[in-house]
């Protein structure tokens, strides 16, 4: 004797529950991609801060390091207490534009450049100082650009003259040496993505030992800079 079975029914899933499931899928998806895009727009947020503050301290490590050379020479006398100038450097060691310079390459490269005394302006400075007279090739006489500073007088004086320019489309710390090009002294990029340089002078008098913060505008006596 033989028993007949019903046959078990096929339960699937109806088109309700799968819109439903692609829905919520879609969801958890979009939510994905919007944290990820979110931290992307975070990294790339951080990532131009160190940038920027990594052009900034190098800008002002290259400055830092040329401001320290103002006015250098090699002692001329032995007795350096009894003159007034007891190196071979003369003439102004530094010298800072208020709104930058108005030809940052004019020619002759000894010559005082003139200044836009714009204070919303990036400022602009020139160094002086006496490099080592070594023979040709050393890294002791070239200027900031490299170059080799010429021999006038018997001694190397470099003037090197820092301003902000736009190069390749974005602002940069140029450097202009003591090689002159066709229309005027050679100039490079130094650090980009500078955006301003403003200075300050901090004056002292050397009887009372006061010290002020003043603006490059307002100052004169640029030969006491040694």
């Amino acid at each position: 004797m033989s028993v007949h079975r019903p046959l078990r029914l096929q339960v699937g899933r109806t088109l309700i529950e799968l819109m439903i499931a692609i829905t919520i899928g879609l969801m958890i998806t979009a939510g994905v991609i919007s944290i990820y895009g979110a931290n992307r727009q975070t990294y790339r947020a951080g990532a131009d801060v160190q940038r920027m503050q990594a052009a900034g301290q190098l800008a002002l490590d290259r400055l830092a390091y040329q401001l320290r050379m103002a006015g250098y020479g090699q002692i001329s006398s032995s007795d350096f207490w009894l003159v007034g100038n007891p190196s071979n450097f003369a003439g102004e060691a530094l010298r800072v534009c208020s709104g930058g310079f108005a030809n940052p390459v004019a020619l002759p490269v000894d010559a005082t450049p003139a200044c836009n005394n714009d204070p919303q302006r990036p400022d602009a400075l020139r160094v002086a100082y006496v490099v080592n007279g070594a023979a040709a090739g050393s890294g002791d006489n070239r200027d900031c650009l490299g170059v080799e500073v010429p021999e006038v007088g018997g001694r190397r004086e470099a003037r090197n003259r820092f301003y902000i320019a736009v190069s390749n489309g974005v602002p940069t710390l140029m450097c202009a040496g003591n090689s002159a090009g066709a229309g005027g002294l050679v100039a490079a990029p130094l650090v980009a993505n500078v955006e301003d340089l403003q200075i300050r002078l901090r004056v002292g008098d050397p009887f009372s030992r006061t010290e002020q913060i003043v603006d490059p505008q307002a100052t004169s006596g640029w030969t006491a800079a040694q």
